[in-house]
């Protein structure tokens, strides 16, 4: 006999008959799993479209963070790449300069992940190109874009929309 699954663990798994029967029973919608995430952050982060939209439309908190406020489904849907996801989120109210205590925002989430396409959506959508994101060292955007492109895990094209978007080292 199969173990019944939590609402974030249906959630990753993009499993919208069970996610919509957890709901119907009564399950609190921002529960967070034993890890601190919430089933809207593990949606995000998996591309799960269609599971983040039955969630937003039975009122999950489109801001809630998880990790004790590391990160948000925007931040975690823009690291994977997922525009539809993020594309709902910021057309759902998602914060887009929220930021983590130590200054973690969805920008610098795309930045770690080399997304480019997520940078120039997020500046589109009125994201401060400066923020600054005090892990390990304290740098701007634009100082994390470098100092990985120096690795090669983030592109030069990623720099130049830093740029052109006013940031600053």
């Amino acid at each position: 006999m199969g173990e019944a699954k939590t609402l974030p663990v249906a959630a990753r798994d993009g499993d919208l008959n069970a996610v919509r029967a957890l709901l119907d029973s009564g399950v609190d919608i921002n529960v967070k799993s034993d890890y601190g995430q919430t089933a809207l952050n593990v949606a995000a982060m998996n591309g799960r479209k269609n599971v983040v939209e039955l969630l937003l439309e039975r009122g999950a908190d489109v801001n809630e963070a998880n990790y004790g406020g590391s990160q948000t489904a925007l931040m975690v849907a823009c690291s994977g790449g997922h525009k539809d996801v993020v594309d709902l989120l910021l057309d759902k109210g998602a914060r887009v300069n929220y930021a983590s205590s130590d200054g973690k925002t969805a920008l610098i989430s795309a930045i770690f992940g080399n997304k480019k396409e997520m940078v120039k959506l997020l500046l589109e959508n009125g994201a401060d190109p400066n923020p600054r994101y005090n892990f390990l060292n304290d740098f701007t955007a634009l100082g994390w874009a470098r100092h990985w492109a120096r690795a090669d895990r983030c592109s030069q094209e990623i720099i130049d929309l830093l740029i052109n978007a006013g940031a600053r080292n």
